[in-house]
């Protein structure tokens, strides 16, 4: 029998910007339409360790009586190098709130960013655009992998490349809402990652 929705943990998705918070509104409508998944836009990377635990507590302190789960989604900016958060830092942080367990503040980062995600479906990007299919040889199809090496310039170049701008943000909804979320998924090891880890929480509902 299921739980009555209540008594599910309740998961706040921290993501850095808007174009963020389009694409994982769209990873919820395909996938956790019914789960108690709230997105969380931190506007920017600024100071983001202090915005994270401050968009935490207050949640964490409102509803003492819900447990939380927390997913922070963010860019790493580069192809290495460590987190651009410190999670020790933010789940000690958190440690003295009895409704969370730090097993449930989870890191989940694209690289180089989430721009680079979207490459993971060059043919919907040629279509959106209305690029010529018969351009994207073998040859062409390697230079968009590994999507690793990709980011958000390279992104601009293929716009510019169709007459059109590339603008950061809540200009991107139409073309977010274009890209095919399945085979991004499907392709993408960390969100694989997380959509399952969510899937998990909210099984039975």
């Amino acid at each position: 029998m299921n739980r009555p929705n209540n008594l599910y943990p309740f998961t706040l998705v921290m993501v850095e910007g808007f174009t963020e918070e389009l694409f994982y509104n769209r990873i919820k409508s395909s996938y956790f339409q019914k789960s108690r998944v709230k997105i969380i836009n931190l506007k920017g990377n600024w100071n983001i360790e202090k915005n994270i635990l401050d968009k935490s507590s207050a949640h964490l302190d409102k509803h003492s009586d819900t447990e939380f789960v927390i997913c922070i989604c963010i860019d790493r900016e580069s192809r290495s190098g460590k987190a651009t958060v410190d999670m020790e830092r933010i789940k000690n942080e958190l440690n003295c709130y009895p409704n969370i367990q730090p097993n449930k503040i989870r890191l989940y980062e694209a690289v180089q960013d989430i721009e680079s995600w979207f490459f993971h479906d060059i043919e919907g990007i040629y279509k959106f655009l209305q690029l010529a299919r018969k351009d994207l040889t073998k040859s062409v199809l390697r230079k968009y992998t590994p999507v690793e090496k990709l980011n958000h310039q390279d992104l601009s170049r293929l716009f510019k490349q169709s007459g059109k701008e590339y603008r950061k943000g809540y200009a991107l909804e139409n073309f977010i809402n274009n890209l095919d979320i399945e085979k991004i998924r499907n392709k993408s090891k960390v969100l694989q990652e997380f959509c399952v880890f969510i899937e998990d929480i909210y099984r039975e509902m």
